[in-house]
């Protein structure tokens, strides 16, 4: 829907894709997906608008940048958290990894 409320379409998702890199689709226009008859701004859209959307996740993720300080603090917290499991049931373990003592009998 363009500015003046009129309805151009229905228009193909790659056609949408050309017009919004080619900066004739702004974040403000309105949108419809096909069979509905809401309108929404394009940038409830990311389909549209986002190159990463159009991706695989498998590929979005061999893409993705890798943060080193975003991985140290997280492994540093899993150790952590980790470390305080193993604290707290120290003792249920000991338990478990010697079996009881076989009871004396001592016969008179």
């Amino acid at each position: 829907m363009d500015r003046e409320g009129r309805v151009h379409g229905p228009v193909w998702l790659t056609r949408m894709r050309n017009l919004y890199s080619q900066g004739r689709l702004m974040m403000s226009t309105e949108v419809s997906l096909t069979g509905t008859n809401g309108w929404q701004r394009l940038e409830f859209h990311p389909e549209i608008f986002e190159e990463e959307a159009r991706m695989p996740a498998l590929k979005r993720i061999a893409r993705a940048k890798s943060d080193p300080v975003r991985l140290l603090v997280w492994t540093a917290v899993l150790f952590l958290a980790y470390a305080a499991y193993v604290v707290v049931h120290w003792n249920d373990r000991s338990g478990r990894d010697h079996p009881p003592a076989p009871a004396s009998s001592t016969t008179p």
